[in-house]
């Protein structure tokens, strides 16, 4: 078995974040089972969310031999409300990696990759009902440039819908390549990044609906938290960490509310572990090159 993806942030989270005194892990992304591999192997219990049930069994496979404290769900994680209750005031930390797994790029067939030729499926899980082909066949032209500009930032998006729309009069667009070609249209040879990344990663948002997830795994996460437990989110690029970054306010960056006949205000219930977002070290971007955009935020739950 071919394990594709190296877990970010792996020693920080083992040396930094995890507690001699912890117990159960949450690991709300599981993918191909790096960061679970990590929590089994110091003894720790680890319950695995993933809504893909290949790279689910793929997991399920690698840490077979820690099978006893492994417990996994066929979830999204904004959908798992029922396990987070479930384990309510138990678990000592909830792990967000929102990164898409190097599985999904080699190995998936689904066209993640703008690297030879895939089905434009993009699906985290198969049975979800929009791919990536659906929304280039039947979107509007506006509607693909919005997508293209405020989930991707594409900068030629206008003219990429519209080559788009003209294009499926005759054929839809059906595999990767043939989105590629498109963009590459707009953009000279030796361009510093890919001509199609930023369109793959609009259409990846919108198939998977990433975005409005987030928020909503979080509160999730955070409404059972122990006292004393964490959450912490990996993000990869900058609409994410902006979520994370806000939903993380929402708990920290109220303001107190003052008793005046109290001498001390009254105490907050969550604070930042760290005050600004932990980036990969220089020897770990070296290691992995696709921990290079990564940033960490972690949200600890306090006495109250």
């Amino acid at each position: 078995m071919i394990i594709h993806h190296v877990p970010v942030f792996a020693d920080f989270i083992n040396k930094e974040i995890l507690k001699p005194s912890d117990t159960l892990i949450i690991d709300a992304t599981l993918g191909e089972g790096g960061h679970a591999a990590l929590f089994l192997e110091r003894g720790l219990r680890v319950i695995g969310l993933d809504r893909d049930q290949e790279i689910q069994e793929k997991a399920r496979a690698r840490l077979a031999a820690y099978a006893e404290r492994l417990e996994l769900h066929r979830v999204n994680f904004a959908e798992a409300e029922a396990i987070f209750e479930s384990h309510s005031g138990e678990y000592d930390l909830v792990l967000f990696d929102l990164g898409i797994s190097m599985f999904h790029y080699r190995e998936s067939g689904r066209g993640f990759t703008f690297q030879g030729s895939e089905s434009l499926d993009m699906r985290l899980d198969r049975e979800g009902p929009l791919s990536a082909a659906q929304i280039l066949a039947t979107w509007s032209k506006e509607d693909l440039a919005n997508l293209f500009y405020e989930q991707g930032g594409e900068k030629k998006s206008r003219q990429i819908a519209s080559l788009i729309v003209e294009r499926r009069k005759e054929k839809p667009l059906t595999t990767t390549d043939e989105l590629v070609a498109i963009a590459r249209r707009f953009y000279p040879p030796g361009s510093p990044i890919h001509p199609a990344t930023r369109v793959f990663q609009a259409l990846r948002i919108a198939v998977n609906d990433e975005l409005s997830r987030i928020r909503d795994g979080i509160h999730s996460a955070v409404r059972h938290l122990k006292v004393g437990g964490r959450v912490a989110v990996i993000t990869y690029h900058s609409l994410e960490d902006k979520i994370a970054k806000d939903t993380f306010r929402e708990f920290v960056g109220a303001k107190e509310h003052v008793n005046r006949y109290r001498a001390e205000p009254k105490k907050k219930s969550f604070r930042l572990l760290f005050a600004k977002p932990v980036e990969p070290d220089a020897g770990e971007v070296s290691a992995n090159p696709s921990a290079r955009s990564a940033k960490l935020r972690v949200l600890v739950k306090e006495d109250q």
